[in-house]
């Protein structure tokens, strides 16, 4: 087997076993965001020059809410809580906090150690409206707050 051929299938059991988990690990508890916190409107609403290419790679920051698939019993936010930090964790990224430290602070998911890296993937690995929000990404532009079944997540396109 090749390296490429290698880490290709190391990328592509590292992002089975992620979606089987939801991302949702224990993972010490921040502070309770502000509630004034919103989502801002998709990125994805903006014209695209380029069209998508077949794979992508991107990171994100992961925030389970109580209740939602997967969570572990350790999650006590309230869907409202989480989704207000990921707004808040979003307008850090865009005032400049780097991406891989608010992924690592803020995430609940097993990449944050990785700064929230999830490898390069195409379309149909993901869940759908993660999938939609990344592959409408440019490179290194950070996204809206995405809802999936499993919780909240900012995406960073990286590659």
């Amino acid at each position: 087997m090749t390296d490429g051929c290698a880490s290709g299938l190391a990328a592509l059991l590292t992002l089975l076993t992620l979606l089987t988990l939801g991302c949702a690990t224990p993972r010490k508890e921040p502070p309770a965001p502000a509630p004034a916190a919103t989502t801002i409107p998709p990125a994805a609403d903006a014209p695209r020059d380029e069209p998508a290419p077949p794979e992508i790679r991107v990171r994100h920051v992961f925030i389970p809410y109580e209740g939602a698939s997967g969570a572990s019993e350790d999650v006590t936010r309230t869907k409202e809580q989480a989704q207000a930090e990921a707004a808040e964790v979003r307008t850090m990224a865009l005032q400049g906090s780097d991406f891989f430290d608010l992924a690592r602070r803020w995430s609940s998911c097993p990449t944050a150690e990785k700064g929230g890296d999830l490898g390069r993937f195409g379309r149909g690995v993901m869940t759908r409206p993660f999938e939609e929000a990344a592959f409408a990404l440019k490179v290194n532009e950070i996204g809206p707050v995405v809802e999936t079944e499993f919780g909240f997540h900012v995406i960073q396109r990286t590659e």
